[in-house]
């Protein structure tokens, strides 16, 4: 026990890894809460139990005082302009990778480029471009960095998979066999594969209501032959409106979906229906489950009509208008928020998960867990960044301006002031 009379962290992961081998032991210590945490001080209490060979890990709820790690509100590094150069010109970034000596990798989705700045912001170079040849783009889409500086991309419109090293010279392309469609979701670093597989839905298929059709996740190997599978589970909840020549698809307001993740070499899966994510091994063998105790929000009054209004307006007036509004007078409405808004992991292999955002929200919080599953805390990053990479004290995405102006940001990513300090100086 450590001063506090808390079981230190990495005590409660050799004591849970040790207990798997005896039963009377591992039923005992199952029993018991065992309080974890990270560096910031005590963890939330947790109970590990072993269940049919699946570790579950289920953590209490995580105390608002508890930080990880904390992010500096003015980024350390910013690239972008409103008027100037067309290097600096950010539209429809769709990922970005900071190497380790400090360059960065931009991919831009607008200009169907990788572009690579150095790391005090200035461009070098630029590869890619629009085009269906080797190393060119129709619709440039996710970026992963790989062992070796290596980087993987995704073109979606040519469902493509291509491979660059670390200057953005072009390796090679793949595509995952054995399936048509699909949507790239993240790559691991010695470059598998993890894709979400869907069907084309005919016109004979659609029916008007609201649907959650189900997803499946599969591994496929940096040649794209398939590994694992993994689902399926309930996908997003859609309001379908048929008029006319005109089919209206809404996501429902507040509605449930599912997620996947590659963390570390495993792939972590679920839906946010409620705070239980599955871990699952190489063979796509389902291997834990970690969970958190968490009551789920309530809509307050008038945020259904928010987020309506918005859509709307962007629609403008005439038929369609008639149309979008029948499609949101026919949706199902939420009483509570979904558990949880996304998920992703860093590059230490810890697992975050992003609170859900309510239309009013001023905050964007993520609750993190380390590689064991156990619950460290909290982590309050910038509104309304889109955040492409989380590294070792760092945080690297996008911002949108009020002028809808993308700006490239790497933010600090550090350790919270102990709790001793934190109580003697509260602001």
């Amino acid at each position: 026990l450590g001063r506090r009379g808390r079981v230190s962290h990495a005590r409660c992961v050799r004591a849970a890894r040790s207990t798997m081998g005896h039963p009377t032991l591992a039923a005992l210590l199952s029993a018991l809460p065992l309080a974890c945490g990270g560096d910031a001080g005590p963890g939330a209490d947790v109970t590990v139990r072993d269940s049919a060979g699946i570790r579950i890990v289920s953590n209490g709820p995580i105390r608002p005082d508890q930080r990880v790690w904390t992010v500096e509100q003015t980024p350390v590094l910013q690239i972008g302009t409103l008027d100037g150069e067309p290097e600096y010109q950010f539209f429809r970034v769709s990922g970005a990778h900071r190497f380790d000596d400090g360059r960065i990798v931009v991919a831009n989705g607008g200009s169907h480029e990788l572009r690579f700045y150095g790391a005090n912001g200035e461009h070098y170079r630029s590869v890619g471009g629009e085009g269906d040849g080797p190393g060119e783009f129709q619709a440039l889409g996710l970026l992963r960095a790989l062992a070796g500086d290596s980087l993987l991309t995704f073109d979606q419109r040519q469902r493509r998979i291509s491979v660059f090293d670390s200057t953005g010279a072009f390796v090679r392309s793949f595509a995952p066999r054995g399936v048509e469609f699909y949507r790239l979701l993240d790559a691991f670093v010695d470059g598998r594969i993890l894709i979400q597989e869907f069907d084309l839905v005919g016109p004979d298929e659609i029916a008007e209501g609201s649907e959650r059709r189900s997803v499946t996740y599969r591994v496929a190997d940096r040649e794209g032959a398939p590994t694992a599978t993994m689902g399926p589970y309930s996908g997003q909840e859609m309001q379908i409106t048929p008029r006319s020549d005109m089919i209206f698809v809404n996501a429902v307001p507040f509605g449930r979906a599912a997620f996947a993740s590659a963390v570390g070499e495993r792939v972590v899966a679920g839906t946010n229906d409620a705070y239980a994510l599955d871990v699952y091994g190489h063979d796509g063998a389902l291997e834990g489950i970690i969970r958190l105790t968490h009551e789920l929000a309530p809509v307050r009054p008038g945020q259904f009509e928010l987020l309506r209004d918005e859509a709307l307006d962007r629609v403008g007036s005439g038929q369609g208008r008639q149309f979008e509004t029948e499609s949101w007078d026919a949706m199902p409405r939420h009483e509570t928020f979904p558990a949880f808004r996304s998920f992703t992991s860093d590059t230490q292999g810890n697992l975050w998960v992003r609170d859900y955002l309510s239309p009013d929200d001023e905050r964007s919080v993520w609750a993190v867990f380390d590689p064991e599953g156990t619950a460290l805390g909290k982590v309050e990053t910038p509104l309304g960044l889109r955040i492409f990479e989380i590294g070792e004290g760092y945080i690297l995405g996008v911002m949108r301006d009020e002028l809808d102006v993308e700006w490239l940001q790497l933010y600090a990513l550090n350790k919270p002031a102990p709790l001793e300090t934190q109580s003697s100086n509260p602001h």
